[in-house]
């Protein structure tokens, strides 16, 4: 990235002289600043493009259902990931809730059921 924040630079030069009229002169230190806030930001988009590249499709299944339980009051069960299609059937439910703990995007606990009963559970935790 770095040569690219050289050519950033020259670029963002010459867009500034055709805006202001002026004449063709030394790169000034504030055009590469300029230069150097853009290529961080496309630095961290870059970043995230590649960990999506390297993903498997366990991986954005896993993700696709992490997001739905952030939506969905950071709980759930295995019934529940079930009935939003996150998983085929139970037990694939309960092995995605278990790779989630695994990851440590959150923790299995044991929940309260609608009919008072305890149910294993995954809770997200953002932290």
């Amino acid at each position: 990235m770095r040569s690219y924040a050289a050519r950033t630079a020259l670029v963002l030069h010459f867009v500034w002289l055709l805006q202001t009229d002026g004449a063709e002169g030394d790169l000034e230190a504030a055009t590469v600043k300029r230069a150097v806030k853009l290529i961080n930001y496309f630095k961290s988009h870059l970043r995230l493009v590649y960990a999506r590249l390297r993903q498997t499709p366990e991986d954005h299944e896993l993700l696709e259902a992490l997001d739905w339980v952030r939506k969905n009051g950071n709980r759930c069960t295995a019934r529940q990931l079930q009935r939003a299609r996150k998983a085929a059937n139970t037990e694939k439910a309960r092995k995605l809730m278990k790779e989630m703990a695994e990851r440590g995007y959150g923790r299995l606990d044991w929940l309260d059921g609608k009919n008072l009963r305890k149910m294993q559970g995954f809770l997200f935790d953002p932290a």
